[in-house]
């Protein structure tokens, strides 16, 4: 076992074999759908969404040790008590070996974010780095948008979208995120849906700018 507390009555019908990777159990995850990187042989870090959807932890294996539990994000411990109706869903991650950075992207609230942090990851210290806005409402209006405004205001996001227009909510979703390269630059793709159902592509340079949407029409064959 990874992160959780150890199941309660642990029955060996229901988990032969089992094995409890942790020192002290952690706090109860989410029910969503951990993202695992790998970036040395046999070892792994393990992001996964805390419950109540608020944070996002992250553990590293290495063979058979598992690290204490530690934070990438906290959005209680940057908004208090305006994230109550925050919510963090759908975590992807891609690792840029060259750079040796962890890149990793997440929906919340009807926007995408973006965040990166480097993969040396072994200090046992929380790394809260800035988000940036890839997709979603992106005007910080603190009776329309207080989920940005508030961001903005305790300088916890980057706003660079190059498209004025472009401020349309996101549904729930879990996006696709790849790294490519234009001869000595690398950069990232996001990849979703948008409220019409149709696949839309953005081109990331972290922390400078988000252009160059795409939209793509998805067609059926019966």
């Amino acid at each position: 076992m990874i992160a959780g507390p150890t199941p309660n009555p642990l029955s060996s019908d229901f988990y032969p074999n089992f094995k409890n990777l942790q020192n002290a159990d952690s706090d109860p995850i989410a029910q969503t759908y951990p993202n695992i990187i790998g970036f040395e042989r046999n070892r792994f870090v393990i992001f996964y969404i805390a419950q109540g959807n608020k944070s996002i932890k992250y553990k590293i294996l290495d063979g058979n040790v598992l690290s204490e539990e530690r934070t990438v994000i906290d959005l209680n411990t940057i908004l208090g008590s305006s994230s109550s109706s925050i919510s963090i869903s759908g975590l992807t991650t891609v690792l840029q070996k060259s750079s040796k950075i962890i890149h990793l992207a997440f929906w919340c609230n009807n926007k995408i974010f973006y965040l990166k942090f480097s993969s040396f990851t072994d200090f046992p210290v929380n790394i809260m780095p800035r988000l940036q806005l890839v997709a979603g409402n992106f005007i910080p209006d603190k009776a329309n948008n207080q989920f940005i405004y508030d961001l903005s205001q305790a300088g916890y996001v980057v706003l660079n979208n190059n498209d004025a227009d472009d401020n349309a909510d996101i549904p729930q979703q879990r996006l696709g995120l790849t790294l490519a390269s234009n001869y000595d630059n690398e950069y990232l793709i996001a990849w979703y849906k948008d409220t019409n159902n149709k696949i839309v592509s953005k081109t990331i340079y972290p922390y400078i700018t988000v252009f160059d949407k795409k939209v793509y029409e998805v067609f059926s064959q019966w």
